[in-house]
């Protein structure tokens, strides 16, 4: 897990892009928990008790961010989270105006939880 959040009531999701670091900070009224999960497959490994004390069952509002498809996303963020992502194929230009115009942002994942 990434972030000095400690309260629950928001869960983000979020590798490969953005970093973590390009979130914005979290606000005093908006607790968030940032947690980095680059591979599925180690994490699917791990015991159930760890799982839970990442991904907090209780905790219903989750968005993941992907810099790519959010095909498959949908297991870890829940029926009530949001997959923020590209879903096409053909995009191309720099990171940075991609991101803006697919609105794979801080902002946006602030606002989806």
């Amino acid at each position: 897990m990434l972030g000095p959040c400690n309260a629950r009531p928001a869960l983000l999701l979020t590798l490969p892009l953005p970093q973590p670091s390009s979130l914005p900070p979290c606000p005093p009224s908006r607790q968030v928990r940032v947690v980095s999960m680059p591979c599925w497959e180690l994490f699917e490994e791990q015991p159930q008790s760890y799982k839970d004390s990442v991904l907090l069952p209780e905790v219903k509002a989750r968005v993941s961010v992907e810099a790519g498809s959010t095909y498959g996303w949908q297991k870890w963020v829940g029926d009530k989270g949001k997959s923020i992502g590209i879903d096409e194929f053909g995009a191309s230009a720099p990171g940075p105006l991609l991101y803006e115009k697919y609105g794979i942002t801080g902002e946006r994942a602030g606002e989806s939880g």
